[in-house]
């Protein structure tokens, strides 16, 4: 875990020591370690010159942060991009075998403005050292009106050569190469965002979990439009031939809540993992800084799996990485509550993993409003609306919400399940709610912040229908 440093300094999820922190990039689980490597402004706690900073973790959960491993130079500043393993030296840079970053240069143009291109750097020592490639830049736009969307390149063995795929404003690009340097287009994959830009974009197999069928997964970034407000990301499941991919479903939203955003993915080998920089950018600059000197955070890291539901076709459902340890309490219940019953489940920890399960007598979908209220006064309410198909997250009274009018609001989680019982697994981090529903198919990432973060929650509980029993388990994370 990393460490609890002061106020707003998260307990379980990942942020660096100082400065300004975005999207996760070049993630990779190479010899044992799995790097995150990420945008970072190491000097102040707004966006500003892009560098990558840099984590390793041996299991997900307890992360060190390293030194800064690429820096601005003179093609530019340093923005998202991926980290392969070129086993083979295919790329020339790496005897023996090392790690190669594809990233995005970003530089202003006299007569274009802003503009970016692709660069390549290498690492020998297990990624503490990056050396940039002489021959940088290795892609460049066909022309430069339209490289000033041009960026965020994904890079990934594909039979016996290089795919790679990048946004270019309201499309993706792709590209293919024998070595890692020399890149020839391949495709191109047009959908219609009306008014977003596509960013950081991530393709992958997956197997689905019933039948075995293999697909493959395609995540974007979109600037604006999310069902929350603002930034967010859609999947869509689909076919890549190794020059471009065709979609069988989507887009779906892979997160319902506003703060989940340029996400990516390991890959171990047997599973999926994604992790994605939980802020949005309607008010990104402006929440508080943890201990004052730090601003931005990642969410859990979190484990893929593919379902093809015959009601909901297909589903890419998340489950949280958990932090083990703690101290942990069994099932409390309380119940059965009569319409509009008020009851509490006593309290919880801030800090806490929890468990809800809330079950009514008969047949029916459930109709119930949750409360957690913080020792400060501040509120945070949960609203199951079975008979509407929907789940409501309301912050609007949990403590700091003035510092940007986009950040209050009502955020609503679609449910496909209309039944008598609702499950969900919680995860409360000091500044963070992650809520994972209907077996991690339904998914919101939301930020909080309460003054006080350093006592219980009380739990309470408001029937919607008759004959309602709600239980809840937790374990204190630290």
């Amino acid at each position: 875990m990393v460490s609890h440093l002061g106020r707003y300094c998260p307990s379980y999820h990942v942020f660096p020591a100082k400065g300004w922190m975005n999207d996760p990039n070049g993630l990779i689980l190479y010899k044992g370690e799995y790097h995150l490597f990420f945008q970072h402004n190491p000097d102040d706690t707004v966006w500003g010159p892009m560098n990558w900073g840099h984590f390793v973790s041996d299991d997900l959960m307890h992360w060190e942060e390293l030194d800064i491993a690429l820096c601005p130079d003179r093609h530019g500043t340093i923005f998202s991009g991926c980290v392969v393993y070129d086993s083979g030296n295919t790329s020339g840079v790496v005897p023996g075998g090392g790690l190669v970053a594809v990233y995005t240069y970003h530089k202003e143009d006299a007569d274009f403005g802003q503009q970016q291109t692709q660069g390549l750097a290498f690492s020998l020592d297990r990624g503490r050292v990056w050396t940039p490639f002489a021959g940088n830049p290795i892609i460049k736009a066909e022309d430069k009106a339209g490289a000033r969307d041009f960026r965020d390149p994904r890079v990934f063995r594909y039979m016996d050569y290089w795919a790679l795929v990048l946004a270019a404003g309201d499309h993706l690009c792709f590209y293919r190469s024998d070595n890692l340097v020399d890149w020839r287009p391949s495709g191109i994959f047009d959908f219609p965002f009306p008014g977003c830009v596509m960013e950081c974009p991530d393709l992958f197999p997956l197997r689905e979990s019933e039948s075995g069928e293999d697909a493959w997964i395609l995540i974007i970034s979109l600037s604006t439009g999310a069902p929350a407000g603002g930034s967010g990301t859609v999947y869509f499941v689909g076919a890549f031939n190794g020059s471009a991919f065709s979609p069988i479903s989507g887009p779906r939203w892979l997160d319902w809540g506003p703060d989940n955003y340029a996400g990516s993915t390991w890959d171990t080998g047997t599973e999926r993992i994604f992790i994605g920089w939980m802020n949005n950018w309607r008010y990104a600059r402006d929440i508080p800084a943890a201990a004052g000197r730090s601003r931005g955070s990642m969410s859990v890291p979190r484990k893929l799996s593919l379902l093809n539901s015959r009601g909901s076709g297909w589903v890419l459902c998340q489950s949280p990485v958990i932090p083990e340890g703690g101290q942990s309490e069994g099932m409390r219940a309380i119940g059965p509550l009569a319409v509009g019953q008020a009851r509490s489940l006593g309290t919880v920890p801030c800090h806490s993993i929890q468990k809800i399960r809330i079950e009514r007598k008969d047949e029916g979908p459930i109709e119930a409003s949750l409360r957690w209220t913080y020792e400060c006064g501040a509120a945070l309410w949960v609203l199951v609306r079975g008979s509407g198909g929907e789940l409501i997250i309301d912050r609007s009274d949990c403590g700091a919400v003035d510092f940007n009018s986009s950040f209050v609001g009502r955020i609503s989680v679609p449910l496909a399940r209309r039944t008598n019982v609702f499950e969900a697994t919680l995860l409360f981090d000091t500044t963070s709610l992650e809520l994972f529903a209907e077996d991690g198919a339904s998914v919101a990432s939301v930020l909080i912040f309460p003054e006080r973060t350093d006592a219980d929650m009380a739990l309470d509980i408001v029937a919607g229908d008759d004959g309602t029993t709600v239980s809840v388990s937790w374990r204190r994370v630290f």
